[in-house]
């Protein structure tokens, strides 16, 4: 484990000097282009800091597998999201939080109550039916594949533990995320690519990503590729829903329809553990 972790802090730094010097390379860019590093390097960047903060949490007796530990996990995830984006993007001046869809879409537009609940309810009446389907994609090539899908979440035993997995699975999750892959990635792709482009490109990096939840024990790659196959085809679209939610209203339309999204489903699961336990 020594040595994965020392080989992980050199790959970050590494990826950190390669985010530096594109930094550099595409400040000549016209102004309509985007200038930053790419995102599949700040991804990279992410996914190394925040693989040493949890193995740091390891040390402390934090686990990823346990309601308070899984909360925490997601916390630091989500928040080295915002550190990565915000010295990377923001401090260099590559991106402002405006254009990545803070507050406001197009940017300079108001932002008042009215348009928060509009927002809210948009993204809400989209995502039930993405839910829906999503469930009902997941059960049929579940069976196809004859394998039940990941699960990642930690089992909850009590009321508060269901508290605390619906926070990190419905809150911090969904903040983190819309800040990289819709607010970072998808408009950093949109300046070079356009809509289209940008919204494929996107949409692909957070199915793939999705497939690190797949965990499955030694000799079992089959089970692990099949889930993974499964985990892919169940998040494309819902990614692309999320950012057609982003394109069209912002920031908030695409962190509500990720926290319905989230939300609702982790609401169907818990329940049905419930009628399965009582049974």
């Amino acid at each position: 484990p020594l040595i994965a972790l020392i080989g992980i802090c050199v790959l970050t730094i590494g990826l950190s000097v390669a985010a530096g010097y594109q930094l550099v390379a595409r400040a000549s860019r016209p102004a309509y282009a985007y200038r930053g590093p790419s995102p599949l390097i700040i991804f990279g960047v992410v996914l190394g800091l925040s693989t040493v903060l949890s193995f740091a949490l390891g040390l402390i007796g934090l686990r990823s597998d346990e309601p308070a530990g899984f909360l925490i996990a997601l916390g630091v995830v989500a928040a080295t999201y915002l550190l990565v984006v915000g010295l990377f993007l923001v401090r260099t001046g590559v991106l402002r939080w405006s254009e990545m869809g803070w507050l406001g879409w197009p940017v300079g537009t108001r932002y008042g109550a009215a348009r928060l609940l509009g927002d809210v309810a948009y993204a809400v009446a989209l995502m039930v039916p993405t839910l829906l389907l999503a469930l009902i994609l997941a059960a049929i090539l579940s069976q196809l594949l004859g394998v039940l899908p990941t699960q990642i979440l930690p089992d909850a035993v009590t009321g508060g533990d269901r508290i605390l997995i619906l926070v990190a699975a419905a809150i911090l999750a969904p903040i983190g995320e819309e800040l990289f892959f819709r607010g970072f990635a998808l408009t950093a792709w949109l300046r070079d690519l356009g809509p289209r482009g940008a919204l494929i490109r996107a949409s692909m990096l957070f199915a793939i990503v999705h497939i690190a939840n797949v965990d499955v024990a030694p000799g079992q790659a089959g089970v692990g590729l099949a889930q993974a196959l499964i985990q892919f085809a169940v998040i494309l679209p819902v990614g692309t829903v999320l950012g057609v939610l982003f394109l069209q209203r912002g920031m908030v339309a695409a962190i509500a329809g990720h926290m319905a999204y989230n939300g609702l489903g982790l609401l169907l699961y818990l329940a049905g553990r419930s009628v399965a336990g009582a049974g």
